[in-house]
């Protein structure tokens, strides 16, 4: 009752439609969250990256850290990791600038056009 008298109260300004609603939450995508988080639980999925971050942690990211000139910084929880990319890793100058467009007009151009600028630096 409560979701319709919002719904009467908003009138026109709601957009609506019988496969569900761009503001609200569709019963549909939450059952699907609801299994997903269910899933998570059950498999141990959060443990598993956890413990599988700690290993990367300790050995990976201190490895490729020390192998490639370019890395600033290597940080991450779980299976979610990031590199920071560095022209020099004293002044921590980005190797491409931030929203950089290469050659072609993409992102990983000016990346990969950084690299080779950096690699040739070296």
């Amino acid at each position: 009752m409560i979701v319709r008298e919002h719904d009467r109260r908003l009138g026109a300004a709601t957009s609506s439609s019988p496969a569900g609603s761009r503001t609200r939450g569709h019963p549909l995508a939450c059952a699907s969250a609801v299994a997903s988080i269910e899933a998570f639980q059950e498999e141990g999925i959060v443990e598993n990256s956890a413990a599988m971050g700690d290993v990367l942690r300790a050995t990976s990211s201190r490895e490729l850290a020390e192998k490639h000139p370019s890395i600033g910084e290597v940080r991450g929880l779980g299976c979610f990791w990031g590199l920071e990319l560095v022209k020099n890793r004293e002044t921590r100058e980005p190797l491409v600038p931030f929203n950089a467009r290469g050659r072609g007009g993409d992102a990983g151009g000016a990346a990969r056009e950084g690299a080779r600028s950096s690699a040739a630096s070296t």
